[in-house]
Order: structure tokens, then C-alpha cells, then sequence
């Protein structure tokens, strides 16, 4: 029979601004898409400080490529 409650710690990860040596994280974004001839895409962000302009970056080169589903095809 156990007798004693065991709980675990609450963590969180967060950034400190009193640390001015550590780098910002950096996020890049590269696309694996392949051609009708099997070829990788392989177009890269560039690492980037702002995480919504990575994203952004990889929406808009997804939406100008021929397998957006949303793009029309002739």
C-alpha cells in the first residue's frame, strides 16, 4: 500500500533577456517538393531571426509552386 503522494515539478523553458551572449534562435525553412522529374526544389529561407517571416517565407514559396492546390492548372 503507498502512503506518500508524489508530484512532479511544473518546468518551463524560457528565454532570459540578462544573457547577452547567447544568440537568438534562428529559423530556417527549406523545401523538399519534387518536380514531375522526381528533383527536389531544395530553396532555402536563410536563417531568420523572426519566426512569422520564415513561416511566411515558406507559405508564399509553397502557394508560387505547381503543386499549390489551390493554383489552376491549364
Amino acid at each position: 500500500m503507498i502512503t506518500r503522494r508524489f508530484r512532479l515539478m511544473n518546468w518551463s523553458l524560457v528565454p532570459t533577456d540578462d544573457e547577452p551572449d547567447i544568440p537568438a534562435p534562428t529559423y530556417t525553412f527549406r523545401c523538399f517538393t519534387l518536380d514531375g522529374n522526381d528533383k527536389e526544389c531544395g530553396a532555402a529561407s536563410g536563417p531568420q531571426t523572426d519566426p512569422h517571416a520564415a513561416r511566411k517565407w515558406a507559405r508564399d514559396h509553397w502557394e508560387s509552386t505547381d503543386n499549390y492546390p489551390g493554383r489552376l492548372s491549364a
